[in-house]
């Protein structure tokens, strides 16, 4: 099964079974490092039988969705690195930087102020193994982030989906399928305006 796209300090918003609000609305949030996440529609592919989706795990996703969202995009608008280096496996790390992976973060953007975050209810997709233990889980993101930059208003969004394995009790970003659209009179000259990135 392939499942390949979105926060520390940040605002998460976990649901509880089918029909919850949380899943009909946007959610916007606004200061640096913030970003609210709820859960679209769950879906669970099953090895076996047995397997369901925990909501231990739905929000452990979420959490992990939001963190990436954090670092990728909140940290450099802040004027912090964009490292992504304690949130994803070894295997994915060397992709996380160098050509092809400008979707992937924010990074050389510049500091942007009064930044805010909307981002849609993120649908998830959890694959169970034999033991219906949850072990890869897919966050599919829609996000909008946008603020004032020097030299004038940024809109940035980021839209498609992340991959993540559980080793342990921690969900890691090993791949993903990102489209990311920059625009305003903020954006660096040089920085790329729409771009794409795939790992496998």
């Amino acid at each position: 099964m392939q499942i390949a796209a979105l926060v520390g300090a940040l605002t998460v918003a976990a649901c509880g079974g089918r029909g919850d609000s949380a899943r009909d609305a946007t959610t916007t949030t606004r200061g640096p490092g913030s970003v609210t996440l709820s859960a679209g529609p769950v879906t669970v592919e099953r090895t076996a039988a047995a397997g369901e989706a925990d909501p231990a795990d739905v929000e452990a996703l979420l959490a992990a969705g939001a963190a990436y969202v954090r670092a990728a995009s909140l940290d450099p608008m802040a004027g912090r690195g964009a490292s992504l280096r304690n949130l994803v496996t070894p295997e994915a790390a060397s992709r996380t930087t160098g050509p092809g992976a400008e979707a992937l973060t924010d990074a050389g953007l510049g500091r942007i102020e009064d930044v805010r975050v909307t981002a849609a209810p993120a649908p998830i997709t959890i694959l169970t193994d034999a033991n219906g233990a949850a072990v890869l889980g897919a966050v599919t993101i829609d996000v909008t982030i946008s603020g004032d930059a020097a030299k004038g208003p940024v809109t940035v969004r980021r839209i498609g989906e992340l991959a993540f394995t559980r080793v342990g009790a921690t969900w890691l970003l090993d791949s993903w399928r990102l489209s990311v659209t920059r625009d305003g009179r903020g954006i660096p000259t040089g920085a790329p305006p729409s771009t794409t990135t795939e790992a496998p």
